[in-house]
């Protein structure tokens, strides 16, 4: 133990000696760790929100009981089941807006209602029972009860809503509220109805007669046919993951290269070390040590910096998953011990990947081993082909992957091939790039420039591939997320065809605002929307009545369509589906419609698939006859004011305030399509924030790589650089020639990575979007932004050299000449 502890004490003289190589290495493993574990830190308190939510209502373990239609239906029908001995609990579901937040509102029976479901409690006692009914309690989460009570206009709100006392109960999920059935009727103007009846144990539906079943107009919903909120997201998670681990493994990069130096110019020691009676397995186990503390420190405050990181991050993620799936999320970071024992052994196993080469070759070294500290340097073009042979193979996985499986992981498995394979091609090809500027150079000092530039890409390698790898990923993101963008934009125009969404018309206000529009202008008409939320082959599908009308026939764009598409849907015997259903269902042109009632399936035809994106249900729009014959009961309060011709801006402010005064419609009744439109904009906005959020971060990573890689190699190039000054190049020159090889590293980098960037953005577009949503994104390319980010690489390496080149230039002569002095 007496040798162990001082051969680690001399092997830690090293670090005093080599702050920056220090500074490297737990930079690295910092910033490796700080990204990793914040992105799962949001994934868990994803986790964790989704488990509330669907355990509130039974989670994934309770039938339940729903209307055909899928509508809302008398509660007396509870009433009719518990006489007949069926043991089920009424519940009531409903949305309102509350200061600009969506709350979903849950009404339910707290005499039936299953007790150990969600952790959801009225209280232990009677007294407790009684308060929640009379007069009333609110049950709610803390983070929700802070948005409700942080100001007068909330309040006055929710006293307009008629919504009972609040109560805060730590179980209970965000943004939704739980009282009493009668209070959630009342708030939600459903008097008299319920959406489900939940069973109160897994077999209290078990021996329900179908008799009975279709006398009500009811149908049980066996658990698995829920929808799982985990099931919709894990696209979005997945992507997230993507991101932590390319962070982490950039982190890596940073890491490997300190490391590897390190043991290069601690050679001599380590050499010194054998020759007085260090065993090699003694001196491995010593270099183990070393690092596991190193890693456990820059582990440990990596995990508090990927807290702070998280939290951060967590309204904007809360946002995108509201905006994407209609999810909603704590932002309140809650977490267990077991994400910092993760996040520390992540730490500690990515040290030890990173440190294996070094290790193995500490284990291996004989005791006369050269003390060249140079070594490294000279031998790392030996790997560069290696490393070129490797990439080859990666590339060829990444190929195969996609022919060979199916699904989102092979997806990402695809791009982390064709990312590791490009990585490691980029120093052989900077090496080839170098070489052919040096070839073409016809002056001495430019020829050293080049010939330096090419030795120094061994040093740099790790930090270049962080920074290849960064501008990959923003290129590939970028523009897909801008490509989304531009469809989304041209999607909204032709989707929204009527230039105004009604809400809350009976039929007798409808009729008469058609005639009134009729006196107007013959090319104004209103066309009735209807809507109902089935479930297809476990997935929710909306499906659309619609009447027909120039207007979507002016707008509504198709990915494929039968010649007579329009003609068929007016007649009934042909409907429209979404890109998303029709590769769900694995549905074509001509098919019959599975799962409609009756015999719709059999008689029904998709006439037209047309692109839905980013709508996580399928969609099904038909003509309004045909849906009135399916679903008679459904809501008919929905229209669009279609105007023709357009009236101004004014014109449309007019029109609503007379709509809204003659018909006493609240103006949230009435939506214009340029509202909608921004509307529909910032919510796109809010979910890709996160996205730009974590590009920055992963590019300032790579940015911090090439620094501390920079700092790491100045003192070892002060013997390349000595002999120019002694011959009479200054070191103001010398600066700006250190300057002038990193952005030259850095724009070959950037011009390598912006192919594999654009091929990313086809693997994100063409696969795991498809995998993910069900529907593939037309690409589009944006030059402007490649030359954005090309600057910006720019920017980042000059930003990078700038301190090093500073030093070069403020070095004292003396240290210089010393160069001269040594044994070199």
């Amino acid at each position: 133990m007496t040798d162990a502890f001082w051969c680690l004490r001399a092997l830690l003289g090293y670090w005093r000696r080599r702050p920056l190589q220090f500074l490297t290495l737990f930079a690295g493993l910092i910033t490796a760790t700080a990204l990793w574990s914040g992105v799962q830190a949001i994934n868990s308190q994803a986790r964790q929100s989704y488990d509330k939510a669907a355990a509130l209502m039974g989670g994934d373990a309770l039938p339940f009981l729903a209307a055909i239609k899928g509508t809302d239906f008398p509660d007396s029908r509870f009433g009719e089941f518990r006489r007949a001995g069926v043991s089920v609990s009424p519940v009531l579901e409903g949305k309102i807006e509350v200061a600009g937040r969506t709350l979903r509102i849950i009404g339910i029976d707290p005499v039936s209602y299953p007790r150990d479901q969600g952790g959801l409690t009225v209280g232990e006692t009677t007294e407790d029972l009684i308060r929640f009914l009379d007069p009333g309690r609110t049950l709610l989460s803390p983070a929700t009860s802070t948005l409700l009570t942080s100001g007068p206009a909330p309040m006055r709100m929710l006293a307009e809503h008629g919504i009972p006392p609040l109560t805060i109960q730590p179980s209970m999920p965000d943004d939704v509220l739980v009282m009493d059935m009668f209070p959630a009727q009342a708030v939600l103007e459903r008097m008299g109805f319920v959406s489900k009846l939940v069973a109160t144990n897994p077999t209290a539906l078990a021996h329900v007669s179908p008799t009975m079943l279709r006398e009500a107009g009811l149908k049980i919903v066996q658990p698995e046919e829920t929808i799982s909120m985990d099931g919709l997201t894990d696209s979005f998670h997945l992507n997230l993951t993507a991101f932590g681990m390319l962070s982490f493994i950039v982190g890596l990069f940073m890491v490997h290269s300190a490391t590897g130096l390190a043991f290069e110019q601690r050679r001599p020691l380590i050499r010194t070390l054998r020759a007085c009676g260090i065993s090699a397995r003694k001196l491995t186990l010593v270099l183990i040590a070393e690092l596991m503390g190193m890693a456990l420190l820059g582990g440990a405050i990596g995990m508090v910096m990927g807290y702070l990181i998280a939290a951060a991050l967590l309204p904007d993620v809360a946002a995108s998953l509201r905006g994407l799936y209609g999810a909603s999320i704590g932002t309140d970071l809650s977490l267990g011990p077991g994400w910092w024992l993760l996040g520390l052994g992540m730490s500690l196993a990515g040290a030890l990947l990173a440190t294996a080469n070094s290790l193995h070759k500490a284990w291996r070294l004989p005791v006369l081993a050269s003390a060249a500290p140079m070594t490294w340097y000279r031998q790392q073009k030996y790997w560069l082909r290696g490393q070129a042979m490797a990439s080859v193979f990666l590339f060829g996985i990444a190929a195969l992957v996609p022919l060979l499986f199916n699904g989102l992981v092979s997806g990402f498995v695809m791009i982390g091939a064709l990312l590791l394979g490009a990585a490691l091609l980029l120093p052989f090809v900077l090496s080839i790039l170098v070489g052919i500027a040096g070839k073409l150079a016809r002056h001495p000092l430019p020829e050293w420039f080049w010939a330096d530039s090419r030795q120094q890409i061994s040093g740099l390698s790790m930090a270049l591939m962080a920074l290849m790898l960064a501008l990959s990923v923003n290129i590939g993101v970028g523009t897909m997320v801008e490509s989304f963008r531009l469809t989304f934009t041209d999607w909204l125009e032709s989707r929204l065809v009527s230039d105004l969404y009604i809400n809350g018309l009976n039929p007798d206000q409808a009729n008469e605002l058609s005639r009134n529009l009729g006196q107007t202008s013959a090319g104004n008409a209103l066309l009735p929307i209807r809507k109902v939320d089935q479930v297809m082959a476990g997935w929710p599908v909306e499906i659309y009545g619609f009447q027909d009308h120039k207007a979507y026939h002016d707008h509504w764009a198709f990915l494929q369509a039968t010649p007579d598409h329009w003609k068929q849907v007016a007649a009934g015997t042909g409907v429209l589906v979404s890109e998303q259903l029709a590769r769900r269902m694995n549905l074509s042109l001509n098919d019959p419609l599975p799962g409609l009632p009756g015999a719709s399936s059999r008689t029904v035809t998709i006439s037209g698939i047309f692109p839905d994106y980013g709508n996580p249900k399928g969609m099904i729009m038909m003509a309004i006859d045909r849906f009135d014959a399916l679903w008679p009961d459904a809501p008919a309060d929905r229209f669009g004011l279609y105007l023709d011709p357009k009236p101004d801006r004014q014109g449309y402010t007019r029109l609503i305030s007379d709509i809204t005064d003659r018909y006493a419609l609240t103006p949230d009744q009435i939506t214009d399509q340029a509202a909608l439109k921004a509307y529909s904009l910032r919510i796109f906005d809010k979910t890709f924030a996160v996205t730009v959020a974590l590009n920055s971060l992963t590019l300032m990573v790579a940015g911090t790589a090439l620094l501390t890689g920079l700092l790491s190699l100045s003192a070892a190039r002060l013997p390349f650089l000595a002999p120019l000054w002694a011959m009479g190049v200054t070191r103001k020159h010398l600066a700006f020639l250190e300057l002038a090889k990193s952005l030259s590293l850095a724009a070959f980098t950037a011009l390598f990575a912006a192919p594999f960037g654009l091929l990313l953005a086809w693997c994100l577009v063409a696969i795991v979007n498809v995998e993910a949503f069900g529907w593939r994104l037309p690409l589009h390319w944006f030059p402007g932004q490649w030359l954005t980010l090309f600057l910006l690489a720019l920017l980042t390496a000059l930003i990078a050299s700038l301190y090093p080149a500073l030093r070069l230039y403020r070095i004292r002569p003396e240290k210089l000449l010393k160069v001269f002095a040594d044994e070199r």
